[in-house]
């Protein structure tokens, strides 16, 4: 598995998840998996929106 976005490019060392969220209480509804991954460059946090069937990063551990 490998990671290519902007700045954030790798393969993927480790994983864990992936985690399912969903809701629509307000707002439209949305669904997504969340991944924690380990690159070579650090940890992130991705995911997969389910509606538009896209690949997101949402942020990096310290």
């Amino acid at each position: 598995m490998f990671v290519a976005a902007g700045r954030v490019r790798g393969a993927v060392r480790d994983r864990a998840g992936p985690w399912r969220a969903s809701g629509d209480w307000w707002d439209v509804g949305w669904g997504r998996e969340q991944w924690d991954v380990s690159l070579e460059a650090g940890v992130y946090r991705i995911f997969r929106d389910l509606l538009q069937d896209a690949w997101f990063i949402e942020g990096e551990f310290d």
